[in-house]
C-alpha cells in the first residue's frame, strides 16, 4: 500500500513535470517494465494509471532496438537476435560462391557484425549470451571462408583481421573506462 501511495505521487508530479514544460505523454504508447530478482515474486498489483489509461507491466520492452526483460538477463534480446543472425548466416552462405572475399567481408560487415555488435557493450557483459551468440559468429567466419563445421575459428577470425564478440566487447569496455577516467565521456 506503502508503494502504491509513493507511486501515485511519483505519477502526479511526473504528469505536472510534462504539463509545465509543454510535453505530452502518448498513454497508449508507453510501456511499464518493473525490474526484479529472478528469485522473487511479484506479490504486489500496481495499478499505475496516467491520462486515465492503466499501464500493465510488461515482461520486457523494447527500447531503440535492444530488448530488455525484467530480470536484465538479457535472453529476450538473444531470443530475438539469434533467427536475425541465423538468416544473415544463410546469406552470406548462398553469396559467398559469387563474390570475392573482400565483398564478402563487406557483406559480413553490412548483414551481420552490424546486428551483433550493436549495444553489445551493454548486453555483452552476460557472458551465456555471448557464448551463445559467438557460436553463430564462428559459423559465419566458417561459411565466409568455406571451412567445414568443426574447423577452429580462431585463426579465421585472424586472417580476416575480424574481432571476436568476446574480444570487441572487452574494447568497448576499455575504451569507456579509458574516456572516463580521463574525463573525455
Amino acid at each position: 500500500n506503502e508503494i502504491q501511495k509513493k507511486i501515485n505521487k511519483d505519477l502526479k508530479f511526473l504528469c505536472t513535470w510534462l504539463r509545465a514544460n509543454k510535453i505530452s505523454l502518448n498513454a497508449s504508447k508507453t510501456e511499464l517494465i518493473i525490474f526484479r530478482d529472478p528469485k522473487k515474486k511479484m506479490t504486489q498489483d500496481l495499478k499505475i494509471k496516467i491520462n486515465g489509461k492503466k499501464l500493465t507491466p510488461s515482461d520486457s520492452v523494447k527500447y531503440l532496438g535492444i530488448y530488455i526483460d525484467h530480470h536484465l538477463n538479457w535472453k529476450t534480446h538473444q531470443t530475438n537476435l539469434s533467427p536475425k543472425l541465423g538468416r544473415a548466416v544463410g546469406m552470406l552462405c548462398k553469396i559467398r560462391h559469387f563474390v570475392n572475399i573482400e565483398t564478402l567481408h563487406m557483406i559480413y560487415y553490412g548483414i551481420f557484425s552490424s546486428i551483433l555488435m550493436y549495444g553489445s557493450q551493454i548486453w555483452g557483459q552476460q557472458n551465456n549470451i555471448v557464448k551463445k551468440l559467438q557460436v553463430l559468429q564462428n559459423k559465419a567466419l566458417r561459411i565466409m571462408h568455406f571451412q567445414p563445421k568443426g574447423t577452429s575459428a580462431t585463426p579465421l577470425f585472424k586472417k580476416s583481421e575480424i574481432l571476436k564478440l568476446t574480444d570487441h566487447v572487452n574494447l568497448q569496455n576499455f575504451l569507456f573506462a579509458h574516456d572516463s577516467l580521463n574525463n573525455i565521456l
